[in-house]
């Protein structure tokens, strides 16, 4: 249950992170954010440049090729950070 709790406070905390870039967020409460940047297979070659990982979602049914998908880590911040150099 804690450890829920730790979960569900770090996810809000990315959300507004990645919201600060000025991306939308799709809300939820999974243990992943699913967000849309404006070229996700560029952004998605510079994160993995740097080691980051975030999923493709062109291959979700009903998704269109602009979003990505992210698990919720406490490391979010470098994911945040990664991903400022890249947008305009």
């Amino acid at each position: 249950e804690a450890g829920a709790r730790e979960l569900a406070a770090m996810r809000v905390e990315m959300v507004a992170g990645l919201r600060a870039l000025g991306l939308d967020v799709v809300d939820g409460a999974a243990p992943f954010v699913l967000f849309t940047v404006p070229d996700a297979e560029l952004m998605r070659k510079h994160l993995e440049s740097k080691g980051i990982a975030v999923r493709r979602c062109d291959t979700f049914v009903g998704l269109p090729g602009h979003h990505l998908r992210a698990a919720v880590r406490v490391e979010w911040p470098l994911l945040v950070d990664a991903m400022r150099e890249v947008l305009p």
